[in-house]
């Protein structure tokens, strides 16, 4: 076992070093990537990261265990050299973008959050930060209710009949958070690009498509994570804007400011009686990890508005024509982007 343990190690230190001359390469023509290369490697980043947290514990029950862990712990040992060899590529392709070097300069954002950003959000198609927390999915507002009720909304409005542009704009209303030009384009062209007729099933599967980006939607979950872990950081900004809001969000749970949508919840979902949730939510008050969540969100649609200015301005050289207004115990405030211009 040995023998082969070291006889694998020599032969893979081979591979590390080839791989390092590669890297090199790769690292030069990275800020030349397209925007599909870096959802990609973003995508594939968190994939190893996950992997390698997982070898890691691994190695760690092994070790505890008085076993053998050479092999284990080389795995998560070449996790962490890709993990560290797309962290790079991504930064250097960060750095070739003005938004995304914004980014960078904001604490609780790194290369990957930034690079993933710039590559997700198309600002010729987000003339305001709202379209942006649309695409994102969190947009409270917005609902993605899927092919089933999309295909009995489409039977039970038609009734048997082709469907007409009129249709299009009515159903995208009863879908609640749809764009119906989106949906409209969606049902009359095909994945090539071509135009097709509409009919009632290419409407029901243009309803039916998920109305935000999943990528963009974890990158935020990420991003409000984040903010949360950094907020006693002297030069942070986000996360005190969390704390901030945190506090007001409790203020109004217990002045009973969201007893409707208390009440909502135990309607619409079965909560467990037994549950710590039930026992807020029966009293009329969300529970603890919904105001964290709803928190954390906020902080985020103001990194969002701030990001989506800059971009902005980088794209067509001046400001976005509506900046977004930051409101603060009742008081409607505007914030410029932090370190910007850089």
């Amino acid at each position: 076992m040995r023998k082969f343990t070291a006889e694998l190690e020599r032969e893979d230190v081979a591979v590390v070093e080839r791989l390092e001359e590669v890297s090199a390469t790769i690292r030069r023509q990275a800020a030349q990537m397209g925007k599909r290369e870096v959802r990609y490697l973003v995508d594939t980043y968190y994939q190893i990261q996950d992997r390698r947290k997982a070898s890691s514990n691994q190695e760690r029950s092994i070790r505890e265990a008085d076993e053998p862990s050479s092999l284990s712990g080389f795995l998560a040992g070449l996790d962490t050299f890709a993990e560290d060899k797309i962290r790079l590529m991504l930064q250097a392709y960060a750095e070739g973008n003005k938004d995304a070097s914004w980014a960078m300069s904001i604490i609780g954002i790194g290369p990957v959050i930034s690079a993933g950003l710039a590559a997700h959000i198309d600002i010729t198609k987000a003339p305001t930060v709202g379209h942006i927390w649309r695409f994102a999915g969190i947009d409270p507002s917005q609902q993605w209710k899927g092919s089933k009720v999309a295909g009995e909304l489409v039977a039970s409005h038609l009734g048997g009949r082709k469907p007409t542009s009129e249709d299009v704009y009515a159903l995208a209303e009863k879908m609640q958070g749809l764009r119906a030009e989106s949906v409209l384009r969606l049902a009359t062209t095909k994945k090539d690009g071509s135009p097709t007729k509409l009919t009632a099933t290419t409407l029901k599967n243009a309803l039916a498509v998920r109305p935000f980006d999943a990528g963009l939607k974890v990158l935020c979950w990420k991003i409000g994570e984040s903010f949360v872990k950094v907020k006693n950081h002297k030069d942070d900004i986000y996360g005190k804007l969390y704390d901030v809001r945190k506090r007001l969000e409790e203020e109004r749970n217990e002045a009973g400011l969201f007893k409707s949508q208390a009440e909502q919840k135990l309607e619409k979902y079965k909560i467990g009686k037994e549950t710590d949730a039930y026992k807020f939510y029966s009293k009329g008050m969300l529970p603890p990890a919904h105001i964290h969540s709803r928190a954390k969100r906020y902080a985020v649609k103001i990194f969002l508005a701030h990001y989506h200015h800059v971009a902005y301005e980088v794209a067509f050289g001046e400001a976005p024509p509506k900046p977004y207004i930051i409101e603060i115990k009742g008081h409607a405030h505007y914030m410029r982007p932090p370190n910007w211009p850089m």
